[in-house]
């Protein structure tokens, strides 16, 4: 007489339980349950491989080039006195030949040959100011103030007490400091006024207070 074999009953994750024959292979549901654990690795072998090529690319020293330019690519001179960086992107230099701008590509010279308002081409001074003005010193030609594309010119005729100008400041208010080699000026309410020393008060103690 043969024995009846029964379905048996094992419990798996989650509560539940299973019917399976006796003698029925698992073995597809092994190789899924491999394939899955295989992927999960490899997923976890890619992330550590990208995350390796990210710090090496970051660790990876920058390297940087230099351009020059002279006399013979565009400056006018190839002495600079000054130089700033304007809020605008703009580069300036003063040179003894000219004002320079240059815009990342070309430089542009004013100069009195081509620029209404400078009536000296050795510039020596530079200064932006809170609104955006650029204020420029010259040799011999008094100050100037770049405002909208146009010059404007200070010299002894108008307000400056000299025309070679050697620094120029702005204090806490907005005034405009000119020193030059004759005295001080301070431009304030959209007027150039010299500036009288008091008694006993010297040229670098009225410089310290501005």
């Amino acid at each position: 007489m043969r024995r009846q074999i029964q379905p048996t009953a094992t419990r798996i994750a989650g509560g539940g339980r299973r019917s399976f024959a006796p003698g029925k292979s698992m073995l597809p549901r092994l190789v899924f349950t491999s394939s899955r654990v295989m992927i999960s690795r490899w997923i976890v072998y890619a992330g550590w491989l990208f995350a390796f090529l990210c710090h090496a690319v970051s660790a990876a020293p920058v390297k940087y080039s230099f351009d020059s330019w002279t006399t013979d690519n565009g400056l006018p001179s190839n002495s600079i006195w000054a130089l700033r960086q304007t809020r605008n992107g703009y580069l300036w230099m003063t040179t003894s030949s000219g004002l320079v701008r240059f815009d990342g590509v070309r430089l542009t010279v004013f100069d009195k040959s081509n620029s209404p308002g400078i009536t000296g081409s050795r510039f020596s001074a530079l200064h932006e100011d809170r609104a955006g003005n650029l204020w420029a010193g010259t040799e011999d030609g008094g100050l100037l103030r770049y405002h909208n594309g146009v010059f404007t010119n200070w010299t002894t005729k108008n307000g400056l007490p000299g025309n070679r100008v050697e620094r120029i400041d702005e204090d806490e208010a907005g005034a405009i400091w000119v020193y030059t080699d004759q005295g001080i000026a301070v431009w304030r309410g959209e007027k150039m006024m010299k500036v009288e020393p008091t008694p006993g008060t010297t040229r670098t103690e009225v410089e310290r207070l501005n």
